[in-house]
């Protein structure tokens, strides 16, 4: 079974290398989270933080929702995601949750830069890295962890400096809101929100949860 970074990434591998995904449409770089995940709980609190009826959530999750019910039956996994702080958050949510649910297959991962539509790494297996423990101290408790994935490095380091209300990002909003107008703020957060790999959304929510 294959499990890609949204609807985009799986059309581009359905038609590109005729690889069929499960599209993964969470986006684990911002709001809170509860386990288990992908539980009842979570599911109700990830659709209050996206202001979303329960029943519109789940209609976005479905083809993933649908997947936990049979996942221990699949011999092996693939992830194929970006390499940015918002695909690898998605992809430490999904390795924490296959661990929790003690899956016994293979999992193996393949990243695409998204620019270019490459592979920057090709499919190999995943190395066991106390994905569960790490995923609750980097996206609850948001300490600093060490992964032996480097891309997971580099982008938990950036989820970091995202989330840190007195860093350079939240700082400049939090000064130049009500000064700006809203579509001059936006645009010039956008641009400093790229290496993140965040869309429209979720730089609407930063702002207005800053």
């Amino acid at each position: 079974m294959n499990i890609c970074g949204g609807q985009s990434l799986k059309s581009f591998l359905a038609s590109k290398y005729h690889i069929e995904c499960i599209a993964f449409n969470e986006a684990f770089i911002e709001g809170d989270i509860i386990y288990p995940l992908f539980g009842e709980e979570f599911i109700k609190l990830r659709a209050k933080y996206f202001s979303s009826e329960i029943s519109h959530y789940k209609k976005v999750m479905n083809s993933f929702l649908s997947f936990t019910y049979f996942v221990k039956q699949e011999k092996e996994i693939c992830l194929f995601f970006g390499v940015d702080t918002f695909c690898q958050m998605n992809v430490l949510g999904l390795l924490a949750y296959l661990e929790e649910i003690d899956y016994s297959g293979k999992v193996f991962i393949a990243l695409i830069d998204e620019k270019t539509n490459q592979f920057l790494l090709e499919k190999q297996e995943v190395v066991k890295d106390d994905y569960l423990e790490k995923s609750e101290s980097l996206l609850v408790f948001k300490k600093h962890v060490e992964f032996a994935s480097y891309y997971l490095n580099v982008a938990s380091e950036q989820y970091l400096s995202l989330n840190d209300e007195n860093g350079v990002l939240r700082s400049y909003i939090k000064q130049n809101n009500g000064i700006m107008n809203d579509d001059e703020l936006f645009r010039k957060v956008y641009s400093m929100t790229r290496i993140y790999g965040l869309g429209d959304d979720q730089v609407l929510r930063l702002i207005k949860n800053t």
